[in-house]
């Protein structure tokens, strides 16, 4: 038997070999081709594809990539577009309406239903509080990584994951494999708001559902009719709390659209429901953060860990006991 390595004669060659087994890299998923997204600035760009597992709450940028390519003259620049086109409130509608589309013509859409936990009715609604409330990863394949590559996807805003694939010729015939296993070469988190995950659909779900109002401010409606907006933080081990940055100018914006509530994510422990009112207490007397002239870049939210959930005052104010208005993950 022979057996030697060969070089892909293309990237579609590879987009076709790793979307034939998306299934062995992401799970059950749903696949998207690729279509035109663009920019809030308006630069467009076509990712190959997007795959999405509702059981698991993610979902995927999809992009094939040959390391010969040139990581800076072409790779970098393809991603890094894809990046900020795929955070822009139109492409959300774009995936939303498509991805609809698509279950409904596969006719999966009972199936859909099970994993989101819905019904026919409300489908579209759930699949648009998935796109938007899902943090979405990229996954790139490629035939080899670099260093430039590794610090490339190090660099985005963005959890990114890195996957291998090999192509060999078997006794004249082309073969592939995954020298990982199916796993990546290399993972990338991101900052504290990407690492929310699937946090903001999980306690829209919690709360009996919802639909979004603005993306821009993670502001949702609530089935019972309260309106929230939605903040998520890690667990900050050294002091023991969470830590929520308010920017004025957002904070005006979600009043002004009506939210009557916040909705502080405590990592994975739970999160908390404070009315607006309570909010605005507590920011008279919170830690600030200043720009150079003196006016307020974004006040901050100090949270202890349950079980004695509190609004830590520190020496500004007394803190505020919230315990009752904690709700567990399960």
């Amino acid at each position: 038997m022979t057996i030697t390595d060969h070089q892909f004669d293309s990237e579609m060659e590879l987009q076709t070999w790793a979307f034939a087994n998306a299934d062995t890299f992401f799970g059950n998923v749903t696949l998207l081709p690729g279509f035109r997204i663009t920019t809030p600035a308006g630069k467009h760009g076509i990712p190959d594809g997007l795959a999405f597992n509702f059981d698991q709450r993610r979902w995927w940028l999809v992009e094939c990539e040959l390391l010969s390519h040139g990581v800076w003259p072409h790779i970098a620049e393809q991603i890094t577009r894809f990046v900020v086109a795929g955070r822009n409130p139109a492409t959300f509608r774009q995936v939303r309406d498509k991805l609809f589309e698509s279950v409904l013509s596969r006719k999966i859409d009972d199936e859909v239903c099970r994993s989101l936990g819905t019904v026919p009715t409300r489908l579209l609604q759930q699949i648009e509080l998935f796109i938007e409330g899902v943090t979405p990863s990229l996954a790139v394949f490629i035939d080899e990584t670099n260093q430039d590559l590794l610090d490339c996807c190090d660099a985005l805003d963005i959890p990114t994951e890195i996957y291998r694939v090999k192509k060999f010729i078997v006794n004249g015939r082309a073969e592939y494999y995954s020298p990982d296993r199916s796993h990546p070469a290399a993972i990338f988190d991101s900052d504290d708001e990407s690492k929310s995950g699937s946090s903001v659909f999980d306690v829209i779900s919690l709360l009996g559902g919802g639909e979004v109002v603005s993306s821009k401010n993670r502001c949702y409606r609530l089935a019972d009719g309260r309106m929230v907006k939605i903040q998520y933080s890690k667990l900050h081990a050294r002091h023991q709390l969470f830590w929520y940055g308010i920017n004025p100018s957002s904070y005006n914006q979600t009043k002004a659209l009506g939210c009557s509530h916040f909705i502080f994510v405590m990592g994975d422990e739970g999160f908390v429901v404070l009315p607006v009112e309570l909010v605005d207490e507590y920011l008279r007397t919170a830690y600030v953060t200043n720009n150079p002239d003196g006016t307020t870049r974004h006040f901050h939210v100090h949270i202890s860990p349950p079980p004695d959930v509190k609004l830590l005052g520190y020496a500004n104010a007394d803190d505020l006991d919230v315990s009752t208005d904690f709700a567990a993950f399960e």
